[in-house]
C-alpha cells in the first residue's frame, strides 16, 4: 500500500475572509443567561467556526465556500476556488425558529452550523441541483434555566448536548432549510436524552462527506461522545446517494469491515438506544483528531483525514495532523503534522492556535472538493483575531490557506503492518481540555 510520509507547507500563507474588512454582521456582546435567559432575539455574526468546505453548482459552474456560524452563515462565491469572494447580499443559512437557540434539546434545532456538503446534480436540462448538508447542531443548558444547569455559560464543557440534523437546497445552495420540520430532520444523536450538569456529549461535527469510488457509499466521520464517557473518538456512518433525502438512513459503524455498517441511530426521547457507534484507532498513538475533514486521493487509492490533533513529538505549535487508510474503515495510520505551516499570521495574541483546518484541492473533480487529485493541495485553517485590536463585539476571526505537498512512500510502516482492518479497534482518546481547545473553548 502507498503511504503518506510527509506533508509541508510551502510559499506564503493568504488570507482568505478577513473579518476586519470583510465581515456581514459584528454580533454583539453576551449576556448574562440566568436569571432571565439570555440572549431572547437571536442576532447575527459573520465568523468562520467550523473547517473551511466547497461544493460546486453544476448549473451555475460557481463554487461557494462557507466555513459559517451558527448565527448566520454567508458564502464567499466565485467561478473557482481560487477567485471566491465574500457575499453579503447572500446569508444561505441562520439558526431556525423565531426562538432560535431556545427550542428544547428534544427538537435537535438549537446553535446549528453547517458541516458537510453533498451535491446532486440536475436530473433535467431546466432543473436545479440539490445540496444536502450535515449540519452540527449544540444544544447548552446554561442559556435556558437553572434548572438544566446550573451554570450560565460553558464550564469544561457543561451542560453541552450534541446531535447532527439534516439540511437541504433546492438552488445549488443559495438557501438552506431543513429537509423536515425539526425533529424529524434528525441523523444522529446520543442514545440518552438531554441530563442536566453532564459533560459534552452526543454526536459532533460530521466530518464533510467522501464517496467511496468502489461501494460508492458516502461516509462521514463524526465525533462521537457517551455520556458516561466510554465511547470517545471519532466514529463513522454511511449512507448512499439514493438514500440521502432520509435522515434516518445512515448507519454507523460497529467495528470490523465494510459488514459493519449495521448500527442504527434513533431519537432517545422516543426510544433510548441500544447500542454506540464503535471508535476508529489511529496508529499506535492516543491522539485522534478533532473535527476530521476525509479526502480520498485517486492517484494513490487512498482515504485521507486532516484534523486538529496535539501529537506526541509533533514540533511546537504543530496541531494540524494527516492519517491514511485503504478503506474509510482502517486500518488509520498514526496523525503525523502538517509541518511549516505559518499559523498566527497577525501575530495577534493571544490566538497562536490555529483551528479547524481543512485540505481543498481547486482541481477537484468532485462537485464537493472530497478528492485530491495531485500531490499538492492548500491547507485552509480558521485564525481567531482579538477583538479589541479589530475593534469586535463579540468574535473576530479569519480564514487562511497556505499551500502544501504531500509526499508519498511504498509499503507499510512497522506500526501499520501491526494493525488489522476488521478488528474490533481500541479507542483513540484526546483530553476533554484539548477537546474543546479544538474548538476554540
Amino acid at each position: 500500500m502507498a503511504r503518506i510520509t510527509s506533508v509541508a507547507a510551502f510559499g506564503p500563507a493568504a488570507p482568505v475572509y478577513d473579518w476586519q474588512s470583510a465581515h456581514c454582521a459584528s454580533g454583539r456582546p453576551l449576556a448574562p443567561c440566568h436569571p432571565s435567559p439570555c440572549q431572547q432575539l437571536p442576532y447575527r455574526r459573520d465568523v468562520p467556526d467550523a473547517p473551511a468546505m466547497a461544493w460546486r453548482d453544476p448549473v451555475s459552474n460557481l463554487t461557494f465556500m462557507a466555513p459559517g456560524d451558527s448565527r448566520g452563515t454567508w458564502p464567499s462565491v466565485g467561478p473557482n476556488l481560487d477567485s471566491v469572494k465574500h457575499d453579503c447580499s447572500l446569508m444561505i443559512f441562520n439558526y431556525s425558529g423565531p426562538s432560535g437557540f431556545l427550542q428544547p434539546a428534544a427538537d435537535f434545532s438549537n446553535h446549528e452550523w453547517l458541516y458537510a456538503p453533498y451535491v446532486v446534480p440536475p436530473t433535467s436540462e431546466s432543473g436545479n441541483s440539490t445540496l444536502f448538508m450535515l449540519v452540527h447542531n449544540e444544544f447548552h443548558g446554561w442559556e435556558h434555566s437553572p434548572v438544566l444547569c446550573n451554570a450560565t455559560s460553558m464550564v469544561d464543557g457543561r451542560c453541552w448536548y450534541n446531535s447532527v440534523s439534516l439540511s437541504v437546497s433546492h438552488d445549488g445552495g443559495r438557501t438552506i432549510r431543513h429537509a423536515a420540520p425539526p425533529p424529524r430532520h434528525l441523523v444522529a444523536a446520543s442514545s440518552e436524552v438531554y441530563a442536566p450538569n453532564h459533560g459534552p456529549y452526543g454526536v459532533f461535527s460530521p466530518s464533510q462527506i467522501v464517496k467511496h469510488p468502489r461501494d460508492g457509499h458516502l461516509y462521514s466521520f463524526p465525533r462521537c461522545r457517551s455520556k458516561d464517557g466510554a465511547t470517545d473518538g471519532v466514529c463513522l456512518m454511511r449512507t448512499t446517494e439514493a438514500a440521502l433525502p432520509d435522515p434516518s438512513s445512515w448507519r454507523f459503524w460497529q467495528g470490523g469491515g465494510a459488514e459493519a455498517f449495521t448500527g442504527t441511530f434513533v431519537d432517545p426521547y422516543i426510544q433510548r438506544g441500544l447500542t454506540e457507534p464503535a471508535v476508529l484507532r489511529f496508529g499506535n498513538e492516543s491522539s485522534s483528531p478533532s473535527q476530521p475533514v476525509p479526502r480520498y486521493l485517486p492517484k494513490l487509492d487512498l482515504f485521507l483525514l486532516a484534523g486538529y490533533c496535539d501529537m506526541p513529538g509533533a514540533p511546537a505549535r504543530a496541531h494540524f495532523g494527516v492519517s491514511y487508510a485503504p478503506e474509510p474503515w482502517g486500518p488509520w495510520s498514526r496523525m503525523q503534522p502538517i509541518t511549516a505551516v505559518s499559523v498566527d499570521p497577525t501575530k495577534d495574541e493571544p490566538f497562536i492556535r490555529g483551528l479547524y483546518p481543512s485540505l481543498l484541492d481547486p482541481n477537484s473533480a468532485s462537485y464537493n472538493y472530497d478528492t485530491i487529485e495531485g500531490d499538492e493541495a492548500y491547507l485552509y485553517w480558521v485564525q481567531g483575531r482579538n477583538k479589541e485590536v479589530v475593534h469586535a463585539p463579540d468574535m473576530a476571526r479569519d480564514l487562511w490557506r497556505q499551500r502544501v505537498k504531500f509526499t508519498f512512500g511504498a509499503g507499510k510502516s512497522a506500526e501499520e503492518s501491526s494493525m488489522h482492518a476488521g478488528s474490533q479497534p481500541h479507542p483513540a482518546r484526546a483530553s476533554l481540555a484539548g477537546w474543546l481547545r479544538s474548538f476554540g473553548r
